[in-house]
């Protein structure tokens, strides 16, 4: 791995070498879908943004980054994950989030993310509501419950 030098350190999330494989891995799916229907899929803007960004990783920057992602997976595995370990992660913050709310800005989960850590560590991973809150809908103006889960990594 690089030193000192390292563009991906800085610039780029710690998904995109994901990301970049995602991409590469779809394309026959696309090309054939493209081919029999004579139309490319349905690919959401979101996704299709993403792996544009993805596609500016050189082979370099993307080896660098699996590089990464593999020292970043054994460090959870030998200092998080140890045996028994049960780690219980919040999905979101708890806020009600409604359909009709300008979506956010399009962008990369960075690889600390609390989502990002099973799929790192290779980790088995169970998401379950636990309870909920009450909170009022701007989309039906009443009282409305909202779910409220976590995530159990082991």
């Amino acid at each position: 791995m690089r030193t000192g030098d390292s563009r991906i350190t800085w610039r780029r999330p710690q998904l995109y070498p994901i990301i970049k494989t995602l991409a590469t891995s779809c394309k026959g799916f696309v090309d054939g879908y493209t081919h029999k229907f004579g139309k490319r899929p349905f690919l959401h803007r979101a996704l299709r943004w993403r792996w544009e960004q993805a596609d500016k990783l050189t082979p370099e920057e993307r080896d660098e980054g699996w590089e990464r992602i593999y020292t970043y997976r054994q460090w959870l595995l030998n200092n998080v994950f140890s045996a028994g370990t049960v780690v219980v992660l919040p999905i979101d913050d708890g806020t009600p989030n409604s359909r009709e709310n300008p979506p956010p800005p399009f962008g990369l989960l960075n690889g600390y993310h609390p989502l990002s850590l099973s799929p790192i560590a290779g980790t088995p991973e169970v998401t379950r509501p636990i309870g909920e809150i009450t909170y009022r809908s701007d989309v039906t103006q009443l009282n409305e419950p909202l779910p409220i889960s976590v995530s159990v990594v082991t």
